[in-house]
């Protein structure tokens, strides 16, 4: 949510679900890039020193969720994860859309 609001600069969305044991928590904003979402690094526009205070963020959601993703939107982006909450036998992308 913070890049959200540090980026988009745009009214923002916030979504959290429970549906037959997955939590999904879905971030919406306005801001149609949606390349400063990095799951898997620190963006690069920050500093990758090991005690900066941002740039890891989605790289925690990633390793602590299940699943997550970002979705273009006609007029702007989701970011979402979800994260099994009791055994769950629906693969990655089956109780929600995107």
């Amino acid at each position: 949510m913070t890049n959200a609001v540090r980026y988009a600069a745009t009214p923002i969305t916030i979504v959290v679900s429970l549906v037959d044991g997955i939590a999904e928590v879905a971030v919406t904003d306005r801001e149609p890039v949606a390349g400063r979402v990095h799951f898997d690094a620190p963006a690069p526009d920050l500093d990758p020193d090991a005690l900066a205070e941002g740039g890891r963020g989605l790289a925690i959601v990633a390793a602590l969720a299940d699943d997550c993703g970002v979705v273009q939107l006609p007029d702007g982006k989701r970011v979402w994860f979800r994260r099994w909450l009791a055994h769950n036998p629906i693969s990655s992308g089956g109780a929600f859309p995107g």
